[in-house]
Formats: C-alpha cells, structure tokens, sequence
C-alpha cells in the first residue's frame, strides 16, 4: 500500500473537535425541542401569566373592600361622634338655663326677704319649699320638653351666666359620602 498516508491528530486537537461537536449537537437538540413543542411552552407561559393577573386582581379587589369598609367606618364614627356632640352640648345648655333658673329663684327669695322684715320660720321654709317645686317644675320643662320656650321664666337672666360656646370646629364632621 504504497499511495494511502494517514492523518495522525494531536489530544488538543481531537479535545477541542470533540468540544465543538458536543456544542454543535446540543444546539441542535435544543432548537428541534424548541421547534416540536414551542406551542406548549408558549401555552404553560401563558396559564403562568393569566394565574399571576388573577392573583393580582383578586389582592386588588381585597384592598378595595377592605378601603370602602374602613371608609364606612371611619364616616360611622364620625356621624355617632357628631351626635354625642350635639348631645352633649344640649345637656350643657339645659344645665345653663337650670343655672340661670336657679340664679333668678335666689334673686327673688332676696329680694322678697328684704320687702317684707322678718318673717317667721315656717315662712321661710315655705319659701324654700315653692323656690324647689319651681325649680323642679323648670327641670322638668327643659329636661322632659326641650322645646318649649322657657322665655317666660327665664326673664330676669343674669348677663354673666353660664353658656354654651358655639362649636368652632363644626366643619370637621360633615359627613362624607362614599362611592357612587
């Protein structure tokens, strides 16, 4: 065999064919598997996606909720403070106009002790004893009826009583609405 030479290759060379062939093969297996099933992976990532939106549109819809009913709430706590504002200040002038009352009843009692010079004891009781039932009758009247006028049985006010101040932070509690 006189004409037939062979080929004698080196370690590095046969290590770096068999590398790029390897490479070369594996591309290879990889684009034919991308080719054969590109439809399902293209539908996994797609149901992936759709569960990933409706899990944030679920946490979305939970926040709004959670957002109206402590919206109600707070508009709730705003109204029964408002009430227990306007109560309150009802009972402060109630006890003003008792204050008032009471304030005139003494005038009179002085001033019927000093126009007549001394009475008997038992005078004096009685006294006490109509300036109460007036007084209680007056209670009663604003208590019971807080709208009938006590303007009759108030006249003889004292300038330096006792009122009420108007709220100054009235506009504070409006109530809100909520949602349309």
């Amino acid at each position: 065999m006189a004409g037939c030479s062979f080929f004698t290759f080196g370690s590095t060379l046969q290590a770096t064919c068999a590398g790029l062939s390897l490479i070369f093969l594996g591309w290879v297996a990889f684009a034919s598997v991308n080719v054969i099933f590109k439809d399902r992976i293209i539908t996994s990532k797609d149901h992936r996606f759709q569960q990933m939106q409706a899990s944030y549109e679920n946490r979305v819809a939970d926040l709004q909720l959670s957002y109206d009913e402590l919206n109600n709430a707070l508009v709730s706590a705003e109204d029964r403070f408002k009430s227990t504002a306007d109560q309150l200040e009802a009972k402060q002038q109630t006890v003003a106009n008792l204050l008032d009352a009471s304030r005139s009843s003494r005038q009179l009692l002085r001033v019927s002790a000093r126009a007549t010079p001394q009475r008997p004891r038992s005078n004096l009781s009685t006294l006490r004893a109509r300036r109460h039932r007036a007084l209680l009758r007056m209670w009663q009247a604003t208590v019971w009826k807080p709208t009938r006028s006590l303007v009759g049985l108030l006249r003889r006010q004292d300038p330096q009583s006792c009122r009420p101040r108007p709220r100054q932070s009235g506009h504070l509690f409006r109530k809100r609405r909520v949602g349309n």
